[in-house]
């Protein structure tokens, strides 16, 4: 027997041009965002990124940086994370 799938809702709002904080579930597919600060995702809170592209626009290597807080859920597949500078 096989288990139901959910899925959650597609958000269609981009983040905003500074720190990206998730306190919800928010599921994002086939986009390419440019992210001016951190991703945090919060106690609750859900980020999934599926065939996403995500460049974080940083001046300096290590400017930026991704967290998941105990308690989230950050779930990335076929998608690419990089900086606009090393």
């Amino acid at each position: 027997m096989l288990a139901p799938v959910m899925s959650a809702p597609i958000v269609v709002a981009q983040p905003s041009y500074t720190d990206w904080i998730v306190t919800g579930d928010e599921v994002w597919e086939d986009e390419t965002i440019t992210l001016d600060g951190n991703l945090r995702v919060r106690n609750g809170g859900s980020l999934t990124l599926r065939n996403v592209t995500l460049v974080i626009n940083n001046s300096y290597a290590g400017q930026y940086g991704i967290w998941a807080e105990p308690g989230s859920s950050l779930a990335i597949y076929s998608s690419t994370l990089s900086p606009s500078r090393s």
